[in-house]
């Protein structure tokens, strides 16, 4: 650790402690040594969502890897030190994590942005494993529930960026296709978004879907297609839920599921070209009944995802 000839004496002794982290942070931003998926397309990995203790996660991250992960998406909330708990995980299997700030679904979290915000940005400073987050995503949806505006949601990206300074995490928001404007796309770092082709008032058969996917692909790439890509939230149910399709048509069981994923694999060229990659929804039924593409143990259905061709 090298000290600039130029630091005074006295600008030594005016405070150990913010010297100290000064440093900490420029040697987090020169190491070099921060997970990326920068270059990583095709399957990046399964969304997650289980609120387990440190040996249940470090099982089903163990899991995931197996299955072909190289990143984990932190989905939802499991408390103040749930990202702790996935990067030490996260750390012991060699994954990367896209962290996620999780507000605007509940009524403490209103108004209280930017605690929630500082409760993940200091976990991704202080932990062991913090060099593990490939990507922070600042809320979920949130346009799309009509819980803060386009403009608010720019600034809290700007904020979390503000923050994480220094350490290279790109910065974004997940959110529906939909919903997703012009303006956050510019002011993300990576773009975000989920596509959901089983929704789609067209739907009919998993192996049909890529109809329902191109476009929404192009549409957003088009904006910058210079940015890294991420679909961070797609699907295909194999039982019904109370969400139910909007096709009369769209057809619902363990085989569409698999025809689904395998169209993806199929299309694993495509992904290369675009510098893209996608998260499967979901590790297992805690997202979501009905949409678990393990049973906590293995996978439901034939699981060879492409992350190379």
């Amino acid at each position: 650790m090298k000290l600039s000839f130029h630091l005074t004496f006295a600008s030594l002794l005016f405070s150990i402690s913010s010297f100290a982290v000064a440093i900490s942070d420029t040697e987090v931003a020169a190491a070099g040594t921060r997970k990326s998926l920068q270059n990583d397309y095709g399957f990046l990995g399964f969304t997650y969502s289980s609120c387990k203790d440190a040996a249940g996660t470090l099982a089903d991250f163990k899991l995931m890897k197996s299955l072909g992960a190289r990143h984990v998406r932190m989905y939802a909330t499991c408390g103040n030190n749930w990202l702790s708990t996935l990067l030490d995980a996260a750390g012991a299997t060699d994954l990367g994590v896209v962290a996620m700030i999780w507000y605007g679904y509940d009524d403490t979290s209103i108004g209280n942005e930017p605690a929630l915000e500082n409760q993940i940005v200091n976990i991704i400073k202080t932990h062991k494993y913090g060099n593990n987050v490939v990507a922070i995503a600042v809320g979920n949806e949130e346009l799309f529930d009509h819980t803060i505006t386009a403009d608010q949601l720019i600034q809290a990206m700007a904020r979390v960026r503000t923050k994480l300074q220094g350490y290279n995490v790109p910065v974004s928001t997940s959110e529906l296709s939909c919903c997703l404007p012009t303006n956050v796309v510019q002011a993300s770092d990576v773009v975000m978004t989920n596509i959901l082709p089983y929704f789609a008032t067209d739907a009919t058969q998993g192996k049909h879907a890529w109809k329902d996917v191109l476009p929404d692909v192009n549409k957003y790439r088009s904006i910058d297609p210079s940015k890294k890509f991420l679909i961070t939230e797609t699907y295909w149910a194999w039982k019904l839920n109370d969400w139910k399709p909007n096709s009369p048509d769209c057809s619902t069981s363990l085989q569409d599921m698999a025809d689904y994923w395998a169209l993806l694999q199929h299309h694993c060229s495509d992904f290369k070209s675009w510098n893209a990659g996608y998260f499967a929804y979901c590790f297992n039924e805690d997202c979501m009944t009905g949409y678990g593409i393990t049973d906590g143990t293995k996978a439901r259905i034939p699981w060879t995802p492409a992350t190379s061709c």
